[in-house]
């Protein structure tokens, strides 16, 4: 197949999520709630850790709420919870996903503009993507936190079509969380979903479905 690039193809981008797409994260976000909340001698139910998989810590405030202490507000929850965070570090690439590089590199090869929207801090977006190697694939990196509502809010998808200069229409989103697959359907962009084995997660809403990176490429040229 030659890699000669299609300025005709409707998908001109392809936006990524971060975590459970391009890093093997998820688990340990998890886990690491889990442990949180063990501090303060609560445990937490599995159907309620796996419903905060793909959220921003906004998003979990709400699912959590329910089994906080009565003396919590939101923001004594997000800073005991980065504090906590910020003392269980971990090496991104170590959680890189089989494939990743190889299919950043097929996409920049076939032309396609590669972009990043992650509700993820940009601090930590930035630091996964350099132990990564992968910050110069992406012509565009935003966080949620830029934003005054995170996913399944579409604004992030909507921002980062604009800074890529295209019509949303012409972008194909990478999710794996049911709330970054509602941001990209509201958004009114194409939804390929990686599978999600571990969670649960509700997926039902995506157009596309991959079980490996690796599958991304010959998808959109079909779809091209």
């Amino acid at each position: 197949m030659s890699d000669k690039v299609d300025d005709n193809r409707r998908i001109k981008a392809v936006i990524f999520d971060l975590d459970g797409v391009l890093v093997d994260t998820e688990i340990r976000y998890v886990e690491r709630m889990k442990e949180f909340y063990t501090l303060y001698g609560i445990e937490l139910p599995k159907d309620v850790l796996h419903a905060i998989v793909g959220g921003s810590l906004d998003v979990n405030w709400g699912i959590l709420k329910p089994y906080n202490p009565e003396e919590w507000d939101i923001e004594f929850f997000k800073k005991a919870y980065r504090e906590f965070s910020a003392s269980k570090e971990f090496n991104y690439l170590e959680c890189l996903n089989e494939g990743a590089v190889e299919a950043l590199t097929a996409l920049k090869q076939k032309g396609y503009t590669i972009a990043l929207a992650s509700s993820s801090s940009i601090d930590r977006i930035r630091r996964a993507l350099s132990e990564c190697c992968l910050t110069s694939y992406f012509t565009s990196v935003l966080s949620g936190d830029m934003f005054a509502k995170s996913k399944p809010n579409p604004e992030i998808y909507l921002k980062s079509a604009e800074a890529l200069g295209l019509r949303t229409n012409e972008c194909v989103v990478v999710e794996d969380s049911y709330y970054g697959i509602e941001a990209g359907k509201r958004a009114g962009m194409t939804v390929i979903a990686k599978r999600d084995t571990m969670f649960g997660t509700d997926q039902s809403k995506a157009d596309y479905f991959i079980g490996s990176l690796s599958e991304i490429v010959p998808l959109l040229e079909v779809l091209k």
